[in-house]
């Protein structure tokens, strides 16, 4: 079974990962944890020094988001790869991009704030 997880870090995120013991998954599944860091819009036409910084910062915010949940994942459900992606994106676009391209059984998307 193939299982795309989107994870924001939030609390609902959290209380989702907690759930999937009772969704009645498989022992053995190949699962992605994707979180994205959504660019601002404040940022345009900002000078390119400050923003970078900004950007380095959001991305390894996202990337350790991410890694957390993966962990989280693998230590709860042993038999299953998780992997994790974390990039700059709009939600709704990217989601749907990594659904259309990696084909998921399942997709476990949390409620927005």
């Amino acid at each position: 079974m193939k299982i795309l997880i989107a994870y924001d870090g939030s609390d609902f995120a959290n209380a989702i990962l907690d759930d999937l013991h009772y969704a009645g998954l498989p022992p053995r599944a190949e699962v992605v944890v994707i979180t994205l860091a959504e660019p601002e819009d404040f940022l345009v036409g900002k000078e390119i020094k400050g923003v970078l910084g900004w950007l380095n910062c959001r991305l390894i915010e996202a990337r350790m988001s991410a890694r957390l949940a993966r962990d989280y994942i693998q230590a709860n459900f042993p038999g299953w790869d998780v992997t994790f992606e974390a990039r700059f994106a709009s939600p709704l676009q990217d989601i749907v991009r990594k659904v259309m391209e990696w084909n998921p059984d399942l997709v476990v998307i949390g409620q927005h704030g």
